[in-house]
């Protein structure tokens, strides 16, 4: 909503579809790296939780992988698009049409450089938890972590949450993955407070401080407007 405020001239409805276009390429990112952290993880642990579950594993795999794949072939083929204003009626064809074919025109240059910047974001994010759970001296390596951060970031972008229960569903994942790391036994009553106190010093830093401050400059950017 903030980008629509500020992006008055480019229009809304365009710059709606600018963000879906960024929001699928991190999605997309997401997806593909979990995907392929989920084919290490999946089959060293999930065994210990459901016993004869390779099954499971594969069936999985397969779904994941096939989903990677179809969604690579839509974000790189968004010329298609074009094909969908025909569908749209007269009226409303003029600023839908436009701006529908201003996506569909995207160069794959500037989606690979989108996809670039997304893979950067989400290394960042990565790298951002495994020091939240040092940092709560937790003893994991970056090897041990990292696929372990990989498959929750891909089991939260399959979970719908609103902005106030995602705080508990991040803190609920992420002791569930971890806690698969310590086998049968699970992590004791510290660790779990540790690995929920990094979920929250995370969540903190990238979705609570950014949304408050993104809030407090679209309010002065409004008031700005109206003054003036």
């Amino acid at each position: 909503m903030g980008r629509v405020f500020i992006l008055k001239k480019t229009g809304p409805v365009k710059a709606i579809l600018l963000t879906v276009v960024g929001s699928f390429s991190q999605l997309l990112v997401t997806i593909v790296a979990g995907t392929a952290a989920y084919l290490v993880f999946a089959p060293r642990y999930f065994p210990s939780l459901v016993p004869e579950s390779s099954w499971l594993v594969k069936g999985f795999s397969v779904t994941l992988i096939l989903i990677s794949v179809l969604m690579l072939i839509a974000f790189f083929n968004l010329s298609a698009l074009h094909r969908v204003s025909i569908l749209i009626p007269s009226k409303y064809s003029e600023k839908i049409r436009s701006s529908i074919d201003a996506i569909a025109g995207c160069p794959r240059q500037l989606l690979l450089k989108t996809i670039l910047l997304s893979a950067f974001r989400y290394l960042v994010f990565s790298f951002q938890f495994f020091l939240s759970l040092r940092l709560m001296e937790l003893t994991f390596t970056f090897t041990e972590s990292l696929p372990v951060i990989m498959v929750m970031y891909l089991v939260l972008a399959a979970i719908p949450t609103a902005a106030l229960t995602e705080l508990g569903v991040r803190g609920s994942v992420a002791v569930f993955l971890f806690g698969l790391v310590y086998g049968n036994q699970g992590p004791d009553p510290e660790t779990t407070l540790a690995i929920v106190s990094a979920t929250t010093l995370i969540w903190i830093l990238n979705i609570a401080l950014p949304s408050l401050a993104g809030v407090l400059v679209v309010v002065a950017y409004n008031m700005s407007e109206w003054r003036s």
